[in-house]
């Protein structure tokens, strides 16, 4: 038996695989997406396809750059491998 695909999660990964789409806030209904022109127009944009889809359920979402997430997890990273050899070696050290 074949699984249903929501409609939805077949947007959303289509959205997600397109290039043009990264560092983008997103509007997402009845299967269009709306693309906002900043972070500050997003509400409004929000607002606006609300009203005009009145029926539908939108959803806001924001695609982030590939570089940009690796990068904070690599810094996350770092962060937690010094704050942990800080603390063995400060604890290590006779009083």
């Amino acid at each position: 038996m074949k699984k249903k695909t929501n409609g939805l999660a077949k947007v959303l990964r289509r959205v997600a695989a397109n290039p043009r789409y990264r560092g983008k806030h997103l509007v997402v209904v009845g299967g269009k997406v709306f693309v906002a022109r900043s972070a500050a127009d997003a509400p409004r944009l929000f607002d606006r396809v609300t009203r005009a889809h009145r029926r539908a359920t939108p959803t806001l979402v924001y695609i982030p750059k590939a570089d940009a997430l690796i990068l904070w997890l690599a810094r996350f990273r770092l962060a937690f491998s010094l704050a942990t050899t800080s603390r063995r070696c400060w604890a290590d050290t006779p009083a």
